[in-house]
């Protein structure tokens, strides 16, 4: 079972197992010994029907399911969806059983909890991978291997631009962005040579959580001309104002975090490291220009610039307040916040 963000890293894993075992059959046998469905809406006996096929003039067949959709298991209580939800799972499980040792199963998801029966039985039976968004050190990586596979080299400081327009923070899957990137960057130059940061610049578009940091940047400099310049990119990129919102939200909530431990004489070192779990998840770089903006506000200011976008968040979900009027006016409040 292969889940996570990173969709891109779940697709290669699993090309790399179904090649490794078809890799000593014939090439016509192959597309015999190899099936794909749809996990959206498998069917039990669709599944046990696959699994249960023999492989043709070979010992080994390969079974993909990919996009499953797996749910937490909750005890059927009664008649109804929930026990229906419950033998549907039953189902899928004994057909998981009926699979003989000539069958390779592989099964996609972009979530698995570890409370679903599916996923206990694959833990028990097999093997249970899971590809999270990339952090930077992962990213640094793959952007070296992929550089070297198109034999090309990325300057230390091409590669801090390609992760900071790619957004690499651990949140958002990156993979297929970095590969395509560093594939655009390798034929600009011949496929030999050195890549610059200024060739990166050139080339690879900011992603739209590089915008949205290029705003809280402005925000955190009380600059709302520049403010309202950088919502406006993310407006003509339809970015969805609820998610300009959650990030101004996420940033403010973040100072006032930094703020409330600076007067309570926490070291700033604490501070950064705690910042890098969740709900922040900031690597040590932003999470640094995050507590030095914070030393420029009383916690306060942050505090009631914390509940004005709160307040914003139930009206836009209300429908009381005009989504892209209420964020501009939003951003000039807390661009004017006071500093110290």
């Amino acid at each position: 079972m292969l889940h996570g963000l990173e969709e891109g890293l779940i697709a290669q894993a699993e090309a790399l197992v179904r090649e490794a075992v078809l890799a000593e059959q014939d090439v016509d046998l192959r597309n015999f010994n190899a099936q794909s469905m749809n996990g959206s809406d498998i069917e039990p006996a669709q599944l046990a029907e696959a699994l249960q096929a023999m492989p043709m003039f070979a010992t080994s067949r390969v079974v993909s399911v990919f996009d499953m959709s797996l749910q937490p298991s909750r005890k059927a209580k009664g008649k109804g969806a929930e026990a229906g939800g419950a033998s549907g799972e039953e189902d899928l499980l004994r057909a998981l059983e009926s699979c003989p040792e000539s069958t390779v199963l592989i099964m996609t998801a972009s979530t698995a909890p570890k409370s679903s029966g599916l996923v206990k039985y694959v833990e028990q039976h097999g093997l249970v991978y899971e590809f999270p968004a990339l952090k930077r050190e992962d990213a640094l990586e793959i952007i070296g291997s992929e550089a070297r596979k198109h034999g090309v080299e990325l300057e230390r400081g091409a590669v801090n631009e390609l992760m900071s327009l790619a957004g690499v923070d651990g949140r958002v899957p990156v993979f297929r962005l970095i590969k395509s990137e560093v594939a655009k960057l390798a034929a600009y130059v011949g496929y030999s040579g050195r890549i610059g940061a200024g060739d990166v610049s050139l080339l690879v578009a900011r992603s739209a959580e590089s915008k949205l940091w290029d705003l809280t940047d402005a925000v955190s400099a009380g600059d709302y001309g520049r403010a309202l310049r950088q919502v406006q990119v993310l407006w003509e990129d339809d970015y969805e104002p609820i998610r300009v919102l959650a990030g101004l939200t996420s940033h403010v909530s973040g100072l006032l975090f930094c703020r409330q431990a600076i007067d309570a004489g926490i070291e700033g070192a604490e501070v950064i490291k705690a910042l890098g779990r969740e709900p922040y998840r900031l690597h040590s770089f932003p999470a640094s220009k995050l507590l030095g903006t914070a030393r420029q506000h009383k916690a306060e200011a942050l505090s009631r610039s914390l509940d004005e976008c709160l307040q914003l968040d139930l009206m836009l979900k209300t429908g009381k307040r005009e989504p892209v009027l209420g964020l501009e006016m939003l951003l000039r409040s807390i661009c004017s916040m006071p500093q110290i």
